[in-house]
């Protein structure tokens, strides 16, 4: 994810400082829209330790006490992830690619598939 993406984020939102990003670009508007719903139900405890890809989908990793609504807050958007393109955010299919899984629509593949 490019440093202007995660500089807005950290600065908006407290769970991201230090996170570590592991994703593309087009995901970006889920994680946002994630932390508008987290803000409202965790406390300053709560953390983002890694945010990144496997097999297609987005993996979120938290640090903090037990939280029922976080996680499943979490959950949701990971479970978004597997159908918004990783790399422009627009509607994606989970596709292998160069031996690699990704979510990723028509015209990004294509890209991919050049290099």
């Amino acid at each position: 994810m490019n440093n202007q993406f995660i500089t807005y984020l950290q600065n908006r939102f407290h769970f991201f400082n230090n996170t570590y990003f592991e994703i593309e670009d087009g995901w970006f508007e889920i994680i946002k829209d994630m932390a508008l719903e987290l803000n409202d139900v965790v406390d300053k405890n709560f953390k983002i330790f890694e945010i990144k890809q496997k097999y297609g989908s987005m993996r979120i990793t938290t640090f903090s006490d037990y939280n029922k609504q976080a996680e499943d807050i979490c959950n949701k958007y990971e479970i978004k992830s597997q159908d918004i393109c990783e790399f422009c955010g627009i509607y994606g299919e989970q596709k292998t690619c160069n031996n690699w899984v990704y979510c990723i629509c028509s015209h990004c593949e294509n890209k991919i598939r050049r290099l």
